[in-house]
């Protein structure tokens, strides 16, 4: 089994009389993606810059690499990195002069500095932009900027605070892609996101977090299996669906939620019957002289689980 490189226990902060984070425990291993999950204001965000140091919990204990840190140590910073939503590299230095001036943080200069941004450089797809100032890029690639700034003391553990907000489709399949490499040389990455299909892509485990606490933690299949309800059918037919075919469908399948629009038929049924429901209903169908144009299995997805926990949409 992975070894646990964070663990949090009764973790709680609060500003005022609002309680950001609310009594949180987790453990994350080496090697995988946690995503802590939920919309905007629901204390992820907070947690994770308690997890990195960058806040001060009011109570709750911390430990990292299976050490206790009230106050993260200097030799524990050097091993764990931080990639916040906002630029984290100074706008009129370019590329190659942010890299290295992260590295010489650590201690890192000449030679070995140069070194370490041109790989980075080269691994982010920045080689184009190495000579250009920071504040000149796209928001894009000022994201793989902040990443490259924050790799360079090779860090075991890696959080992401929204690494995907603002970015056009295809740059967002580049740092998906990153990411994933990342996982791949066994780093511990720690995500915060509000995108459920970025998390279902992304994680091996999900904290679904809402007013500061977290409702569950698991697998995005198990927790679709077990909290993303039904699976919907949908048969987009030549005609109107009459009162006699609603009949029809609800003999055929009594145990399924049947409803209809104009042409189009709505079966919501459980996962485990798709295959034989999609026949009965077909055969259902045909029987009363209609016609199938098109038929669509709509799966459950983490933004059916984020509904079960907060019985509000995405925001």
């Amino acid at each position: 089994m992975a070894n646990v490189v964070l663990s949090a226990s009764d973790v709680k902060k609060s500003f005022g009389k609002i309680a950001a984070v609310d009594s949180v425990s987790l453990q994350v291993f080496e090697g995988e993606i946690f995503g802590l999950l939920g919309s905007n204001g629901a204390g992820k965000s907070t947690l994770a810059r308690i997890m990195v140091g960058l806040e001060r919990a009011d109570s709750g204990k911390i430990e990292y690499f299976g050490k206790q840190d009230s106050r993260i140590k200097a030799e524990t910073k050097k091993r764990i990195s931080f990639v916040p939503q906002d630029p984290a590299f100074y706008e009129n230095f370019t590329v190659m002069q942010n890299i290295e001036f992260f590295a010489s943080l650590y201690g890192i200069s000449g030679t070995e500095a140069k070194s370490k941004a041109k790989g980075l450089i080269e691994w982010l797809n920045l080689a184009n932009y190495s000579e250009k100032k920071a504040e000149l890029l796209s928001g894009g690639y000022q994201r793989l900027l902040s990443i490259a700034c924050s790799l360079v003391n090779n860090p075991e553990i890696i959080f992401l605070d929204e690494p995907t907000v603002g970015l056009d489709p295809k740059m967002r399949q580049l740092l998906w892609g990153k990411i994933r490499e990342l996982k791949l040389q066994n780093r511990a990455i720690i995500l915060t996101t509000h995108y459920m299909d970025e998390a279902q892509e992304l994680c091996d485990r999900i904290a679904m977090m809402a007013n500061g606490k977290i409702g569950v933690i698991d697998s995005p299949d198990s927790l679709i299996e077990q909290f993303g309800g039904e699976t919907q059918l949908v048969f987009k037919l030549n005609k109107p669906v009459a009162q006699d075919l609603l009949a029809k469908a609800k003999a055929a399948l009594p145990e399924a939620s049947i409803s209809s629009d104009e042409s189009t038929l709505f079966v919501s049924v459980q996962q485990r019957t798709v295959t034989r429901s999609i026949v009965e209903m077909s055969n259902a169908i045909k029987e009363m002289g209609y016609e199938i144009r098109t038929n669509i299995v709509k799966e459950p997805e983490m933004d059916d689980v984020f509904l079960h926990f907060t019985g509000s949409a995405i925001k």
